[in-house]
């Protein structure tokens, strides 16, 4: 059985060194469409990432070691970004 740790927080705010984290991970933002939460669950709970960000509502960045093979899934919208072109409401 693999042991999982789980933090949860309202917010994180700490200084990052954006290009040695990019360069060490992937990330991938998915917009859920309304009715789609149980897709995207499904899709996390098959992928475990190494983290999962909500910038706003109803989008999420989900961070990998290495980016998981792509696949079409209805009611989410999925593109690689990076971590300068994340949208925030900030």
């Amino acid at each position: 059985m693999q042991d999982q740790m789980t933090i949860q927080t309202t917010r994180l705010d700490y200084k990052l060194n954006l290009m040695a984290l990019q360069s060490d991970y992937r990330f991938l933002q998915v917009t859920v469409k309304e009715g789609a939460f149980s897709n995207y669950n499904k899709l996390i709970a098959s992928w475990l990432p190494e983290a999962v960000m909500t910038p706003r509502r109803n989008m999420y960045v989900l961070m990998f070691r290495q980016l998981p093979l792509l696949q079409q899934v209805e009611g989410l919208e999925m593109r690689e970004i990076m971590l300068a072109e994340m949208e925030t409401d900030s």
